[in-house]
């Protein structure tokens, strides 16, 4: 296989929030300036038999998937910090949408909770812009077509 040409960079990543997953107009990506996504792998199982010297293995249910999600905080209305403390506080369900190569490209899609309080971590030791990670919790994020 030749050297791949596909490769992409963060210029164009799309992170939106919503109540209904169909009303996508909570942007955080003018906001958003970390996305780690975790979790989703396959369960496995092992036993070992008395006869033979290796286990039989196995593959069970996926885990329930996270995004930790950076931003720069702010203590505006209507931008990052408060959108999602509004989620927190009141255990609001809501839908995110992840699109590393922007519209175009793949969409992971899942529906869970915001389950990490808005509180951020200060240095008085540097002079960068003070951030926050909070963490949303879900069973699954669904990679389909990224649609516009």
């Amino acid at each position: 296989m030749a050297q791949t040409e596909g490769q992409i960079t963060s210029k164009h990543v799309i992170l939106e929030v919503s109540t209904d997953g169909i009303d996508w107009s909570a942007d955080l990506s003018g906001d958003a300036t970390v996305v780690t996504p975790s979790g989703g792998e396959s369960m496995t199982g092992s036993t070992h038999t008395f006869e033979g010297h290796y286990p039989l293995v196995g593959i069970g249910k996926h885990n329930p998937v996270s995004l930790d999600i950076t931003y720069p905080y702010t203590e505006v209305d209507n931008e990052t910090a408060d959108l999602i403390d509004g989620f927190f506080v009141n255990e609001t369900m809501c839908w995110v949408r992840y699109r590393p190569a922007g519209t175009g490209g793949w969409t992971f899609t899942g529906q869970g909770y915001f389950v990490t309080p808005i509180t951020p971590t200060t240095d008085a030791t540097t002079a960068d812009i003070i951030a926050n990670t909070v963490t949303w919790f879900g069973a699954k994020l669904e990679r389909g077509a990224a649609t516009t």
